[in-house]
């Protein structure tokens, strides 16, 4: 699995974190280009990279702990407002996926007792599972809440010259031309700017080699702290 905030093939599925503004952008003729950066870029420099050119940030491409997405926005808020809304939504979205993984827990022990837990190799491969993501959005939560650094890459709009000025600022590692964008082609527009090392999967490794009697324990903890809104 890639992990990303559009999870596939797990035990949960999110849709992707994208946010619809109510006023779209007029129809013009500026071209719009994807660019990427060799990590993520903490929000003034952002900042700066968008302030320095008459450019228009249409989405922004994020990472965190093992996490990606996608934050587009269809109007023109300026750079300030437009990170602060990737960062707001972000944690939005970590937060409900860290409730929903924690529900899953809650209804497992709910559901099984602990000899079941322990004996079943299937059961234990699914808690496993539900609790190394849930410590991967609890780690997530934590960073994008701190501040972080969360944005790798850009979209933006803008007079054709101008793009291909920005495509030649330091800070920028990759980059592509991109048509319209659409629900079914974002992915694949911006996955391959992706830097290689935030594409590998995350796995805590005290879960992954926990005997199924922690895992039974780590069940407990998490449903515990669900109850307690613990991060």
């Amino acid at each position: 699995m890639k992990n990303k905030l559009l999870l596939r093939g797990k035990i949960l599925a999110f849709v992707s974190l994208t946010v619809l503004a109510s006023t779209a952008f007029s129809k013009n003729t500026d071209t719009r280009i994807q660019i990427a950066f060799l990590n993520t870029q903490n929000d003034k420099e952002i900042a700066t990279i968008l302030d320095s050119y008459p450019v228009t940030p249409t989405a922004g491409f994020m990472w965190v702990e093992g996490l990606s997405g996608t934050h587009r926005t269809y109007e023109d808020l300026g750079s300030e407002k437009f990170i602060q809304e990737a960062r707001i939504q972000t944690i939005i979205f970590l937060k409900n996926g860290l409730i929903a993984h924690r529900t899953h827990i809650k209804k497992m022990l709910d559901k099984h007792s602990k000899n079941e837990l322990v004996e079943n190799k299937q059961l234990l491969s699914q808690a496993r599972s539900l609790l190394n993501l849930t410590q991967q959005f609890s780690n997530a939560l934590q960073a994008a809440s701190s501040d972080q650094p969360l944005i790798y890459g850009l979209e933006l709009m803008g007079e054709s010259h101008i793009l291909e000025q920005v495509r030649t600022a330091s800070k920028v590692s990759s980059s592509k031309t991109v048509g319209e964008i659409t629900a079914n082609n974002q992915e694949d527009n911006y996955e391959s700017l992706k830097p290689a090392f935030y594409k590998s999967e995350f796995k805590d490794q005290s879960i992954q080699s926990a005997s199924p009697e922690k895992i039974y324990e780590l069940l407990h903890t998490a449903n515990l702290r669900s109850r307690k809104g613990d991060s």
